[in-house]
Formats: structure tokens, C-alpha cells, sequence
């Protein structure tokens, strides 16, 4: 795991790994802190942060895998959000595909429209289509056990309120999302 401070204030991060068997049950967290001064890169091995023998890449196939997905999050420890998340399928996306289970709700703020998107089972690339809103994250993974916002842009000349669909390659259905007037 690379992990770089490109600020100029030191970062108090912490290192989060989880992998996952059927898109949510947890067989594996390892976390830990780490400081990092201005301008200073580090890496860990997931092994070294695990601190025994996993397979999480699915190299050496002793067994059939344990896991179907690796998630890697960077915290500021400060703050409880998450800095950066990856996710890594070490069987590729042939391997296991467990349905998501997504929910989504749509507000407005002071900033504007956002969609709120939880999964219970891991979403993999999860979609958003509105004719008339632009969202400003789009095709990411979305992980069980934590709020995904995602901001929606109107597009020039529309008058029109949100109403779309949110997608995922292992979402069935398409989850409908529209605001009421």
C-alpha cells in the first residue's frame, strides 16, 4: 500500500484493510496509524499490516479464496473521513459477484442536490444516470457500511429536478431516485 502526503502540514492517517467474501462478510481487518511529515511517501506491506499469512492478492491458491474483494481505505485520523479507497478483486471480475444491495436517498442542501447511496453488499461501479444532472463521482465501488455523497450538477438550461437511476454491475435493477415538487 503507497501512500503519499502531497500537503504541507504532516498527515495523521490511518491505514484501513478489509477484504470481503460475498460482497460484505468481513474475514480480515488490519489497521493502523501512521504520521506522515509534508511531502513524505511510505509504503506497507499488506502483509506487514496484517502481521501474519493471508492471501489477499489470491497468488499462491493454496485453497479456493477466501475473499472476493480487498478494500483499502487511507483515514485522516482526525477527522474520520476517508481520504482515498480502492478496491482490488483478486479473482478478477469473473470471480465471485455477489448482488448489491443499495439504497439511495435524494436531498438538497445548501450546496444543492446530492444523492446519499449505502450498500449492504458491495456495488461494483456503481453508475448514476439523471437526463438532466451531471453527478461528480461516478463508476466507483462502493463498499458496505458507509454513506457515498454524490454531488449532482444541473446541466446547462435545465429547469428540471433531479430524476434518474442509479446502476451497478451487480445491481439487478436500477435503483430510481427522483425528487418530489
Amino acid at each position: 500500500i503507497h501512500v503519499a502526503n502531497e500537503t504541507a502540514q504532516t498527515a495523521n492517517l490511518m491505514i484501513e484493510l478489509t477484504a470481503l467474501r460475498d460482497g460484505r462478510i468481513k474475514v480480515l481487518t488490519a489497521r493502523r496509524d501512521l504520521d506522515l511529515a509534508p511531502r513524505q511517501r511510505h509504503t506497507v506491506a499488506a502483509s506487514d499490516l496484517i502481521g501474519s499469512f493471508f492471501d489477499i492478492s489470491y497468488a499462491y491458491r493454496f485453497q479456493p479464496a477466501q475473499h472476493d474483494a480487498t478494500v483499502a481505505r487511507l483515514i485522516d485520523r482526525k477527522t474520520g473521513s476517508v481520504l482515498s479507497e480502492t478496491v482490488h478483486f483478486p479473482q478478477g471480475h469473473s470471480g465471485s459477484v455477489a448482488e448489491a444491495d443499495l439504497s439511495a436517498t435524494l436531498a438538497q442542501d445548501d450546496r444543492g442536490w446530492r444523492l446519499d447511496i449505502v450498500a449492504e453488499r458491495l456495488a461494483r461501479f456503481v453508475h448514476i444516470v439523471d437526463d438532466h444532472f451531471t453527478p461528480d463521482d461516478d463508476f466507483f465501488h462502493l463498499p458496505p457500511g458507509r454513506t457515498h455523497t454524490v454531488r449532482l450538477a444541473p446541466r446547462r438550461g435545465t429547469s428540471e429536478r433531479p430524476s434518474g437511476a442509479v446502476r451497478a454491475l451487480n445491481l439487478i435493477a436500477p435503483l430510481r431516485y427522483r425528487s418530489l415538487p
